[in-house]
C-alpha cells in the first residue's frame, strides 16, 4: 500500500474526511516534511503515532483543523439567511416560541453567529449549538473575537449594535455578549460521535454547509439516517450552494425556500426523491423541453470524443496574454479551462494569484479556497491565503494561514519570514524570533525555494528573494539579541 493510500485510509478512520486522489502529490510532500520536523526515523512511525494518538493531541488537532480549514466570514450567505429567517418567522406564527437550530461544521462560528444576529433582530428567541472537529476552530468561535476581512460583508448598522471594537487592537471586533449568550459551541466529529439534541428533544434546522463534499456516498447516507433520529419531521436541512441530496435520502425532499432552497424531512413513509418543485436543472424532459443536450456521434451512432484539452497549453496561452497586458484575456482562458478541468489546483492558485495583484481579495480567495476543497494539504494554497489576508490587514487570519503552511511544509521559507513580520507587529517577540531563526535555519539548508506548483505567483526571481530575506532575518535576530526583552 502506498503512502498516499495509507495516509488516506488513515484520515478517513480519525476524521471521516475522504481526501481526493489530486490529494497525492501533496500527501507524500506533507509526510515526508512531517517526519523530518518532529523527528520520526520512518513513514510507519509517524503513521502509528498518528492512529494511536489521543484525539487532543496537538498533531492530530493540527492536521485535523488543516484538513477541515473552512474558508468562511459573517453573512456570507445572505439569500440562505433570508430564507431561513423567512422560515422560521412562519414557524413563529404558527405558534412557535422558541426554535433550536444546529450548525454543524461551523468552523469558526462566523455561521453561527450571523444565524444568532439574524433571528435577534427579527425577535425571535432560538437555541444555536455550533460544532466542529477541530478544536483551534471551536476556540475562535468561543472567543468570538474577529477581524476586519471576516466583517467585510457586516454593514455598518449591525456592526455597531451586535459587536463590540477592542479598543488596543486595531481592526479587531469581539461578537457583543447579547450574541454570546445565545449560543453553545462544542467540539462534535460527525462521523465518530453521537449526534447531539436540543433542550426539546429534536432540531427544527440543521445548516451542515460545504462539508458532504468531502465525504464519500456511503458517509453521507450514514449522516443523513442518523441526521433522520434528531431532526424534526417537517424540518430543514440547510446545505453549500454547490452540494446536491436529491435523490441521496428517501425521506430528504429538495424544497424551495425564497431564493434558496433547502432538504426538508419527510414523515416515516415519505418519498424525498421528488422536488417539491421544478427548476430547470430537475426538470425531466418532456413536451416544451429540449431536455439535456445530446453528446455529438459518429457515423457508427456511437459517442464521438471529446476533443482532447492539453492543461499546459491552455494556461501558457493565458500566461502569454497575461504577459502581453491583456488581463481580461488571460482569466478568460484560465476560466475555460477550469470549466473543463474543475480539479486544476494549479490552475486555480494561478487564478487567484492574478486576482490577488488585481486587489480582487474576494475573487482571489475563492479561488485559493476552491483549491482546498480539492486539495486542503496544498501548502502553497494556505500560503497564498495568507498573502491574501496579509494585505487585507487581518493578521490572525493571515498567521492561521501561514502557520498551515509550516505544517504542511516546514520547508516553506517565505511563510516563516512573514509569520516572523507578523507576531512582531504583534509584540509577540518570542514566536518572532523563532519564526526569524526557522527561516534562517531552512536558507542555510539545501532548499533553495518552496516547491511551487501555479504558474504565476509574483515571485519569478526566488534566489534574489531568498537573499534578501536572509540579510532581513540577520538583521532582525541582532535587534533580538540587542534588546532580549523584546
Amino acid at each position: 500500500m502506498t503512502v498516499f493510500d495509507r495516509f488516506r485510509d488513515l484520515v478517513r478512520g480519525r476524521i471521516g474526511i475522504e481526501l481526493p486522489g489530486q490529494s497525492r502529490r501533496s500527501i507524500e510532500s506533507f509526510v515526508s516534511s512531517r517526519c523530518q520536523a518532529r523527528g520520526y526515523p520512518s513513514v510507519e512511525d509517524y503513521f502509528l503515532s498518528l492512529a494511536a494518538a489521543d484525539p487532543a493531541e496537538p498533531e492530530l488537532q493540527e492536521l485535523v483543523g488543516t484538513v477541515t480549514n473552512g474558508k468562511t466570514s459573517f453573512f456570507r450567505h445572505p439569500r440562505q439567511l433570508a430564507a431561513l429567517t423567512d422560515l422560521v418567522l412562519t414557524l413563529v406564527r404558527r405558534g412557535r416560541r422558541e426554535l433550536s437550530i444546529w450548525c454543524a461544521a461551523c468552523s469558526t462560528g462566523e455561521e453561527a453567529y450571523s444565524v444568532a444576529i439574524e433571528l435577534a433582530m427579527a425577535g425571535i428567541e432560538s437555541e444555536v449549538l455550533g460544532t466542529d472537529v477541530s478544536k483551534a476552530a471551536i476556540d475562535v468561535a468561543r472567543r468570538g473575537e474577529y477581524g476586519g476581512w471576516t466583517l467585510r460583508g457586516v454593514s455598518e448598522q449591525v456592526r455597531q449594535r451586535y459587536f463590540v471594537g477592542i479598543g488596543e487592537r486595531d481592526g479587531r471586533f469581539l461578537v457583543a455578549p447579547q450574541i454570546q449568550k445565545r449560543i453553545t459551541f462544542s467540539l462534535h466529529n460527525l462521523i465518530r460521535e453521537a449526534y447531539p439534541r436540543p433542550k426539546g428533544h429534536l432540531w427544527d434546522i440543521v445548516l451542515c454547509r460545504n462539508v458532504f463534499i468531502y465525504f464519500s456516498h456511503e458517509t453521507i447516507t450514514s449522516i443523513l439516517d442518523r441526521l433522520t433520529d434528531v431532526l424534526n419531521p417537517g424540518g430543514h436541512l440547510f446545505v453549500g450552494g454547490t452540494e446536491s441530496l436529491h435523490g441521496v435520502h428517501p425521506r430528504f425532499a429538495l424544497v424551495r425556500l425564497g431564493d434558496s432552497f433547502a432538504y426538508r424531512l419527510l414523515e416515516p413513509g415519505g418519498q424525498g426523491t421528488q422536488s417539491f418543485f421544478a427548476t430547470p436543472e430537475l426538470r425531466s424532459p418532456g413536451a416544451g423541453s429540449a431536455g439535456p443536450p445530446v453528446a455529438p456521434r459518429d457515423a457508427l451512432g456511437q459517442a464521438a470524443p471529446e476533443p482532447p484539452v492539453t492543461p499546459g497549453a491552455q494556461i501558457r496561452a493565458a500566461l502569454d496574454a497575461y504577459e502581453r497586458g491583456d488581463r481580461p484575456g488571460a482569466k478568460a482562458l484560465l476560466q475555460a479551462h477550469l470549466e473543463r478541468s474543475s480539479t486544476d489546483v494549479a490552475a486555480r492558485v494561478t487564478m487567484g494569484n492574478i486576482l490577488l495583484m488585481e486587489r480582487d481579495l474576494s475573487g482571489a480567495e475563492e479561488q485559493y479556497s476552491a483549491a482546498l476543497d480539492v486539495d486542503p494539504l496544498s501548502a502553497e494554497a494556505h500560503f497564498f491565503l495568507g498573502v491574501l489576508y496579509r494585505k487585507a490587514r487581518d493578521d490572525e487570519l493571515a498567521i492561521d494561514a501561514f502557520r498551515r503552511t509550516l505544517f504542511l511544509d516546514s520547508s516553506f521559507w517565505v511563510a516563516s519570514f512573514y509569520l516572523a513580520g507578523l507576531y512582531s507587529k504583534a509584540g509577540r517577540w518570542q514566536k518572532a524570533r523563532q519564526a526569524y531563526e526557522n527561516t534562517l535555519r531552512t536558507l542555510c539548508g539545501p532548499v533553495s525555494s518552496p516547491l511551487m506548483q501555479s504558474f504565476l505567483h509574483g515571485m519569478d526571481d526566488m534566489a534574489r528573494f531568498r537573499s534578501d530575506v536572509r540579510a532581513a532575518c540577520e538583521s532582525n535576530l541582532v535587534g533580538f539579541r540587542v534588546a532580549p526583552g523584546r
